[in-house]
């Protein structure tokens, strides 16, 4: 079954989705089934995720 995903708006709607998308996966991959979502891409460009990616790559660059 093909779950719909929504994107984040915040970055608690962020954690949660991430939790949400691991403990489905493992679920899927238990069972013997592949995983499939719709509307991954959308998630991975929104403006929530890529700000909290260039966080972490921000705190090392201060620091060197």
């Amino acid at each position: 079954m093909v779950q719909q995903l929504t994107v984040p708006q915040g970055e608690q709607e962020f954690r949660n989705l991430q939790d949400w998308l691991y403990k489905t996966t493992f679920n899927a991959i238990n069972e013997g089934k592949p995983p499939s979502f719709k509307g991954i891409v959308e998630v991975a460009s929104s403006k929530v995720v890529i700000t909290n990616a260039i966080k972490p790559i921000r705190a090392v660059k201060l620091l060197v």
